[in-house]
């Protein structure tokens, strides 16, 4: 991020605060972000290789998941908001770290996932609404969580 967007930034924050919030934490964000599902957790990770990695790819006639996104978290199969109590310093200290990767368009991929506005058809819901958590990194989690457990079902547990 150069420093004229880092300036836009601050200015938003000022103007402001729900923004400001999100800034700081795009601009200051040195911890990894995980989320924990069951026994697993999940970390967004730029690392190759990753356990999963998914792309995204809104114009796949063939996806292996379509994930619709919701405005009501009653109506999700994922729920993914802020907890404002959460210590991001040991959210990632789960025994059982699963890594997971966004990768572009023509890059291999365990998973392809499209993602679909409220009331279209798909496999899966979810709601997002979080300051450190884009809506393509929510719907990563999920495809992970979905492909870890197609997985274990192959394997017969």
């Amino acid at each position: 991020m150069d420093n004229s967007h880092k300036l836009m930034l601050a200015l938003a924050a000022l103007a402001f605060p729900a923004v400001g919030a999100t800034a700081h934490a795009m601009l200051t964000r040195t911890t990894p972000l995980c989320f924990t599902g069951g026994t697993l957790t999940y970390q967004i990770s730029a690392a190759t290789p990753a356990d999963v990695a998914v792309r995204i790819d809104n114009a796949s006639t063939n996806p292996d998941l379509r994930i619709r996104l919701v405005d009501q978290p009653d109506e999700a199969d994922l729920i993914l908001a802020d907890d404002q109590t959460m210590n991001e310093n040991t959210a990632c200290a789960g025994s059982a770290l699963k890594t997971v990767r966004i990768v572009p368009g023509s890059t291999r991929s365990d998973v392809t996932v499209a993602l679909a506005s409220d009331g279209a058809e798909a496999d899966a819901s979810i709601y997002v609404r979080s300051a450190r958590f884009s809506t393509e990194q929510a719907a990563a989690l999920k495809a992970a969580m979905w492909t870890i457990e197609q997985r274990a079902r192959i394997a017969g547990r």
